[in-house]
């Protein structure tokens, strides 16, 4: 994610991206957030197409628990990218906007910044508050060949039944897929 930050012209709709790596079971990491177990699924040399989506994404938006755990492994967001950090817990953060706001306010100021795509980052209670207020675009699921039978929930509950059309389906090596839903009320 090596973009430098220009200013761009503003866009009609900016769409919302969910990409995430998950369990056989529906776990998008373990039940300490670790996603050890997802880089031990994935086969060397294999790409999964995320140098290809991380140069179509414009800026990211992702839980305050998703970007300790980022940082903690040595990633990082802001200089290159926008981020947005959604925290209602004071957060030292650098590089990014940090927010207690509504999703629905933060994506729809979005446009005006000239975002295009932006990607809904880990985080089952964030992705959970996106798709129940119906910001989320598409659902991008690395599906891995593991169960790990405890964990964090690719959703965390408090939404309605959302029915999904599959737009996208890849074979990867190793046996994982790449699947990509939209919501079919879109």
């Amino acid at each position: 994610m090596a973009k430098k930050r220009t200013r761009r012209e503003p866009v009609e709709k900016t769409h919302v991206i969910y990409s995430v790596g998950a369990s056989l079971d529906g776990f998008i990491a373990d039940i300490n957030g670790g996603v050890d177990w997802l880089h031990e699924a994935m086969v060397k040399g294999e790409g999964y197409g995320l140098q290809e989506f991380n140069a179509s994404i414009d800026a990211v938006l992702m839980g305050s628990r998703t970007y300790e755990k980022s940082l903690a492994m040595g990633g990082g967001f802001g200089s290159s990218i926008p981020c947005w950090v959604f925290s209602k817990r004071p957060l030292a953060a650098k590089d990014v906007t940090v927010t207690a706001a509504d999703p629905a306010f933060v994506v729809a100021t979005l446009p005006a910044q000239g975002i295009r795509r932006a990607w809904l980052m880990g985080g089952g209670k964030l992705a959970s508050s996106f798709l129940a207020a119906g910001l989320i675009d598409e659902i991008s699921i690395g599906l891995m060949p593991v169960v790990l039978g405890t964990g964090l929930p690719l959703f965390d509950g408090g939404i309605a039944p959302t029915h999904l059309e599959l737009t996208r389906k890849e074979e990867f090596k190793g046996g994982a897929f790449g699947l990509v839903y939209k919501p079919k009320s879109r």
